[in-house]
C-alpha cells in the first residue's frame, strides 16, 4: 500500500478547506457583511472552541469505555500511518 498518496490526500483536503474559507471570507467582505466581528470576538470564539473540543473528547472517551471490545480497533491501532 502506498501511504504517501493517502497523506497527500489529507494535505489536499486541508488546503481545499483553507481555500474555501478564504473565498467565503472574501465573498462576505464584498457583500458588505461586517467581517470584523470575527476579529473582535476572536478570544471568545477560540475559548469556546477549546472548551467544546475538550468536552467532546471526554464524551467520546466515555463512549469508548462503554463500547464492547469488538467495536474498538485492536490495540487502538486504526491503521492510519500519516
Amino acid at each position: 500500500m502506498n501511504f504517501e498518496s493517502v497523506c497527500d490526500v489529507d494535505i489536499l483536503a486541508g488546503f481545499l478547506a483553507f481555500i474555501i474559507s478564504v473565498l467565503a471570507f472574501i465573498l462576505l467582505a464584498v457583500l458588505g457583511v461586517p467581517v470584523q466581528v470575527v476579529y473582535h470576538k476572536f478570544l471568545s470564539l477560540a475559548l469556546t472552541s477549546i472548551v467544546f473540543s475538550f468536552i467532546f473528547a471526554l464524551y467520546l472517551y466515555g463512549k469508548s469505555l462503554q463500547a464492547n471490545n469488538g467495536a474498538l480497533a485492536e490495540g487502538g491501532n486504526t491503521g492510519e500511518h500519516c
